[in-house]
């Protein structure tokens, strides 16, 4: 019911590859996955997962956004963590256990995390190459999904510096 990506066994986050996002963006979903992978993560993508349900809930069609979070809630059961790299879709899932209003949902809200939140809170391994490692600090600035939607710094590891404050 999943297809892997490599890396270990024992640290296993799932991926939403999206409807949208796997159409136009395929190639973030391919480097989310490589990223996820380098950083000791066994990266899964559930077949059977289906759009989030953000198309149809920012249409009024509550009744699809619905039908879609309890397919999504049963293709990604049996995961700690499932990660997301549009914006959208990580909004909209985190909000399946208001959309549904059960224990179930809510307990899967839980467990949807952004990209950048997620790397963000142990820091990520640099690159093979040293291109992109970041300023003198050994940070990397990028756009996450924080609670104002400012940017966040993620550590490199084994950098020597601290992350600076982001703009807010």
């Amino acid at each position: 019911a999943f297809r892997s990506f490599d890396a270990d066994d024992s640290l296993a986050v799932a991926i939403l590859t999206g409807c949208v996002q796997d159409q136009w963006y395929r190639g973030v979903n391919r480097s989310t996955a490589r990223v996820l992978a380098r950083n000791g993560w066994r990266v899964l993508a559930p077949r059977r997962q289906v759009c989030c349900g953000a198309p149809p809930a920012h249409n009024g069609r509550l009744g699809d956004a619905r039908a879609l979070a309890l397919r999504n809630i049963r293709a990604f059961g049996g995961v700690d963590r499932v990660v997301v790299n549009a914006a959208a879709c990580g909004a909209q899932m985190k909000e399946y256990g208001q959309l549904l209003g059960t224990e179930e949902a809510h307990a899967f809200s839980t467990k949807v995390v952004d990209l950048m939140e997620f790397l963000a809170a142990d820091g990520v391994e640099p690159p093979a190459h040293d291109a992109g490692r970041g300023g003198p600090s050994g940070h990397l600035p990028v756009f996450g999904s924080d609670e104002t939607y400012g940017q966040t710094d993620i550590r490199v590891r084994g950098s020597s510096g601290s992350p600076s404050t982001g703009a807010r």
